[in-house]
């Protein structure tokens, strides 16, 4: 929208770098755009005109208690839209494939409304063609993850479905940099890449392992997790177990407690236990830079939502200090 000139009120879940902000502003708007949050129910205060609903995860059940009850709100969010709105999903959603009359798929490789076509990467970065509705060459995603190309084509969908043209949409793509913790190459050396990542949920730990991993091929990937809520460690721990797996060595911090209590037995050595990787440690925070200082890592990737994040600069000047 912001690049095909058009008045908008933006505001993001994280921090963009293109605008080094949360939020975007027009003084005359013509749309707003919110990133909905599905945690509390508290995207069920929005009406939206055009939604885009691009994965429901196993996720926030101290909230809903069940994954019925989750999908149930997803669905009365879906309802929220007017008769003459548009939902916009992802393909693979099976559950979500008749929420609304009028509705529209996307998906990264199969036919649907929106999908892409002559997907290959180039020097780092992801090319393709979209295709369907919008018929618009020559997508250069400087933004690299596989998650992050499915997302960039959900916001053409989007886009396009609120007037945005053709070569506006690959123009804001691929001038799009990236958002800070989501994928965020902090560091890079012929030895050593460094990503800092907010994945903090089982699928998204997985789709940043495989994005590493498709980006460097054969190298070797050390992740730094650090759980977020004892809930969400207690409901999902053997999907976090199965995630990290993929990993080639872990090192895992103590559960970042948030707004919970502690729930006895639920710690990072219970996860760890479940974890059946030959290099896999449990750490303190305090003994992490000397642990990544003795170590020599291809590609290494911090993950988790809450205080992880103070680590990036110092494990950038650690990475940057050893070259």
């Amino acid at each position: 929208m912001k690049t095909a000139g058009i008045p908008c009120l933006a505001f993001l879940g994280g921090i963009s770098t293109n605008y080094n902000t949360n939020f975007v502003g027009d003084t005359k708007p013509e749309w707003l755009i919110a990133e909905a949050d599905e945690f509390d129910r508290s995207f069920l205060h929005l009406s939206p005109t055009i939604a885009l609903i691009t994965s429901i995860d196993k996720d926030h059940l101290d909230i809903y208690g069940n994954t019925d009850t989750l999908m149930t709100s997803f669905r009365m969010f879906a309802g929220q839209l007017p008769g003459d709105g548009t939902l916009i999903t992802n393909k693979n959603l099976l559950n979500a494939r008749t929420w609304h009359e009028k509705q529209m798929y996307y998906h990264i490789s199969e036919e649907a409304d929106y999908y892409l076509e002559n997907i290959r990467i180039i020097e780092g970065r992801y090319h393709a063609n979209i295709r369907g509705k919008l018929d618009a060459e020559n997508l250069q995603m400087q933004h690299p993850g596989y998650h992050n190309l499915e997302n960039a084509l959900a916001a053409a969908a989007l886009a396009h479905q609120a007037g945005v043209k053709g070569p506006d949409i690959i123009k804001g793509l691929n001038s799009f940099t990236g958002v800070k913790r989501r994928f965020e190459v902090c560091f890079q050396s012929a030895a050593t890449v460094y990503i800092d990542d907010y994945a903090h949920h089982p699928e998204e730990i997985r789709a940043t392992i495989q994005s590493a991993r498709e980006m460097w091929p054969g190298k070797k990937i050390t992740g730094v997790f650090q759980p977020h809520l004892y809930s969400r460690t207690k409901d999902l721990a053997d999907e976090f177990a199965q995630s990290l797996q993929a990993l080639d060595e872990l090192i895992l911090l103590d559960i970042y407690p948030a707004r919970e209590a502690a729930i006895p037995n639920i710690d990072a050595h219970m996860l760890l236990k479940k974890i059946s990787l030959p290099k896999a440690a449990y750490c303190k925070k305090e003994e992490l830079l000397s642990v990544i200082e003795t170590s020599s890592p291809e590609v290494l990737i911090t993950m988790g939502a809450g205080d992880i994040d103070r680590f990036v600069r110092p494990i950038t000047q650690l990475l940057q200090n050893k070259r």
